[in-house]
């Protein structure tokens, strides 16, 4: 396999062995990436990958052209099943644009994961999201992602009176954005997170987002060996942590923000 350049519609579900010879880094630029025409709910340069294995390969998605209901959307593939990706890298800049904005799932490798693999790998994708988004990927669910390096910036914007219960707000972090069984080991990041609301937005007393530099929300799991770069940021902009009077004025918004390097999990459980 040699470099190769070019727009590119999403390609179906890949369940083969796509790697180089002699285990050379080969780059694949996609100019625009675009949606398929039917299959919208999944996004990537595979909308699904069902126990493939991909090696070897550095991904550089200049454009994302994606349509509006795309759920799970990710450089490599929207989602991944029991498969692996190894030795992989991936750039440039994705935008979240579900329907369904809360639920919505970005990575810079895959949307989501479950029972999948991601060893050696590493990101510089910019995410822009209001959902679970991870520099690798928003929610896992039993995989394994492990000895990763992710450098970049996650944006997160929120439309008012989104959210209705503290459960649905937004989970993002610098590995995994929300981690329900499976192992996040050894994996380093270097993240610049950015919180935008609309104005009204700091009146909301639900809107509580689980930001964490490695994982945003961990409902079950592991988290070991992570490390975080130390200029890691989280801006929170105005988000609000005031007791107010007998409970007047009351607004815990950064409850679930990771307040300093070493703590690696906005919320847990």
């Amino acid at each position: 396999m040699n470099d190769i350049s070019g727009d590119l519609t999403s390609l179906p579900y890949f369940a083969g062995a796509l790697s180089t010879a002699n285990n050379i880094v080969r780059k694949i630029t996609i100019n625009n990436l675009y949606s398929h025409s039917t299959d919208k709910l999944y996004f990537g340069l595979f909308r699904r990958v069902i126990n493939g294995n991909i090696s070897n390969i550095n991904l550089i998605i200049s454009n994302d052209r994606s349509v509006s209901n795309v759920k799970y959307k990710g450089a490599f593939c929207g989602s991944i099943s029991s498969g692996q990706i190894q030795n992989c890298s991936s750039s440039g800049t994705l935008t979240a644009n579900s329907s369904s904005k809360l639920t919505s799932e970005t990575g810079g490798i895959a949307g989501r994961m479950t029972y999948g693999t991601i060893l050696g790998c590493s990101s510089n994708i910019t995410i822009n999201s209001y959902g679970r988004a991870g520099g690798f990927v928003g929610y896992v669910s039993y995989g394994s992602i492990r000895n990763c390096t992710y450098n970049g910036r996650i944006n997160m914007y929120y439309q008012q009176n989104t959210v209705t219960a503290v459960d649905d707000n937004a989970t993002m972090g610098g590995i995994v954005g929300m981690l329900n069984g499976g192992t996040v080991i050894s994996c380093c990041a270097s993240v610049n997170m950015v919180i935008s609301y609309e104005s009204g937005a700091f009146n909301e007393k639900n809107l509580k987002p689980c930001l964490g530099y490695i994982v945003g929300r961990k409902i079950s799991g592991t988290i070991s060996g992570a490390v975080v770069d130390n200029n890691s940021t989280i801006l929170t902009n105005n988000l609000k942590d005031e007791n107010g009077f007998l409970g007047i004025g009351r607004y815990k918004q950064l409850d679930y923000v990771s307040q300093d390097h070493t703590q690696l999990c906005g919320r847990a459980g």
